[in-house]
């Protein structure tokens, strides 16, 4: 038996901006109100791209990567410090990621 390998194109990636826009559109489908935080030098050093408030009340917090991106150790950190306090945090590349991290937490949104 001859098996045929297809090589197919690479696709682009999307940016960083574009995940973090599709997150907010679900977050706020949701009813989750978060914002997009702009690191533009003068901030917090190591703090998530999208921070907000669950309908609930509970802290969320995610770090928002491209599909082969990896979070700094000081991302880590302000990740990990902000857990023991009790928030959501998650780092994500898609908005499927971030339903799957809240349905860990015992969120599920079925129809969003």
């Amino acid at each position: 038996m001859k098996v045929t390998i297809t090589k197919t194109k690479k696709s682009k990636q999307k940016s960083e901006k574009i995940i973090q826009a599709e997150i907010m559109k679900y977050l706020n489908k949701i009813g989750c109100s978060a914002d997009v935080i702009s690191n533009t030098g003068y901030g917090k050093k190591g703090i998530a791209d999208i921070i907000g408030c669950m309908s609930d009340g509970k802290y969320i917090a995610i770090e928002v990567k491209r599909a082969n991106g990896k979070a700094t150790e000081l991302q880590k950190l302000w990740l990990d410090y902000k857990s023991s306090r009790g928030a959501i945090v998650m780092i994500a590349r898609s908005v499927e990621e971030v339903k799957e991290g809240l349905a860990l937490h015992g969120y599920n949104f079925h129809r969003a």
